[in-house]
């Protein structure tokens, strides 16, 4: 038992829901603690513990735009809600026509069950890219921890899949279905751990390759709690009910397919229980278990930040992301996240020049940053550089465009395209 303050008092770790204490503190981070997790070797099979130290209140890196700023940022709807009489009728495609999403669309993923040897595929939840690598989901999409006795015990599948970007049956150019190689969920979710009365429905999903530097992703915050009722983004993959004909809240219009959005309040409930303190006015349905709940600086999220609280648990409720689990999640993304948090204004004037100098493409900057060669859909060309500089022969180049990605540590990716002549 780890004690810290909170609001004047001393609190004992574990706790039911640590006030967090608003957005504006988010350079202000608690006293230490540590917690266990589980993480499951989808490659091996196996599950083993580890132990993170992590900070109160601590969030991972900032949102970005992701690499290809040519596709701008669209935003998201922010219509007025209404509830009466049809509660689903705030829940529409996000993109009913256009199978290409555009920021901050990209960042929801479908989480599949998939038969690698037989190329197919089952919706089993959604989720959202909170890292280069990671995605985050409800914990019940990948251990069913009810009724074990070991960590080995109740993992629903070791065949789990993303689709980030998916819509109207098409994957992102170039992303296409990416393995799941691990899955992390809390220990305190297993009968062998300690319980934890507090938001731990969720899961972190590695991936096996990077799509976070190319589509972009969500920062992971704790829920603001001095804000009751709190409006919110949702992004998931819901599933046409069985039965939908005669039902007057019936909303045909959501298909398996198709990235949908809603546009709804949290209502702070005084249930205890764990993952049950917030209410969502729009139900869930199978297919959205793992959606992100988001919150923007403005409602439409047209500046290119977008915060993740929480995650849809079930039909009632989601589980909220308090200020323990912000940072033990913040502590178990930090190595995949590498660019310190910056503001998308920092980054406006950054530029880089480039140039074909004989048979070399050629690109210079003002200080050291990552360099890496992508093709028009996104496949990367060779190993990322690391330098002030880049060159490139010309034969190694993709034929017609090439996009050439510069990261510099602390800001945010810049893209350039290269055509050739």
């Amino acid at each position: 038992m780890i004690p810290f303050a909170e609001e004047g008092r001393m609190r004992q770790f574990p706790i039911v829901l640590i006030v967090f204490m608003g957005t504006q503190t988010f350079g202000k981070v608690g006293p230490s603690f540590t917690h266990t997790v589980v993480i499951r070797d989808h490659l091996t099979g196996v599950a083993t513990e580890r132990t993170v130290t992590a900070k109160l209140w601590d969030s991972t890196a900032t949102a970005w735009i992701g690499t290809l700023p040519q596709l701008g940022i669209q935003g998201l709807p922010t219509p007025d809600p209404v509830y009466i009489p049809n509660l689903y009728a705030n829940r529409r495609p996000l993109s009913p026509k256009e199978p290409l999403l555009g920021w901050p669309g990209r960042i929801g993923t479908r989480v599949d069950l998939f038969q690698w040897d037989m190329d197919s595929s089952a919706e089993r939840c959604s989720g959202a890219l909170v890292a280069p690598h990671f995605v985050i989901t409800a914990a019940h999409c990948t251990v069913e921890p009810y009724s074990m006795g070991s960590i080995q015990e109740g993992w629903v599948t070791d065949s789990l899949s993303v689709r980030p970007g998916y819509n109207l049956k098409q994957n992102y150019p170039g992303i296409g279905v990416v393995r799941v190689i691990r899955s992390y969920v809390s220990k305190s979710k297993f009968d062998s751990g300690v319980p934890y009365p507090g938001d731990n429905e969720w899961a972190l999903l590695e991936l096996d390759k990077d799509v976070g530097s190319l589509l972009g992703w969500a920062r992971v915050i704790p829920i603001d709690y001095s804000q009751k009722p709190q409006k919110v983004h949702a992004l998931g993959y819901p599933l046409i009910p069985k039965a939908c004909s005669g039902d007057p809240n019936c909303d045909s219009t959501t298909k398996t397919d198709t990235l949908c959005h809603s546009w709804q309040d949290l209502e702070y409930s005084t249930v205890t229980g764990p993952s049950q303190e917030w209410l969502p006015t729009i139900p869930g349905w199978e297919g959205e278990s793992g959606s992100g709940y988001f919150n923007c600086p403005d409602d439409s999220c047209r500046n290119g930040k977008i915060e993740v609280i929480g995650v849809r648990w079930d039909i009632a409720a989601i589980s909220s992301i308090d200020s323990v689990m912000a940072g033990v999640i913040a502590a178990l993304l930090k190595d995949d996240i590498k660019i310190p948090p910056t503001s998308i204004a920092q980054v406006v004037g950054l530029e880089f020049d480039l140039r074909m100098d004989g048979s070399f493409l050629r690109a210079t900057a003002d200080q050291d940053g990552e360099w890496q060669i992508l093709s028009i859909d996104g496949r990367s060309v060779g190993s990322p550089i690391f330098g002030r500089s880049l060159a490139v022969a010309a034969d190694r180049l993709p034929r017609g465009v090439a996009l050439v990605v510069y990261r510099a540590p602390g800001q945010a990716p810049v893209t350039r395209r290269w055509v050739a002549r």
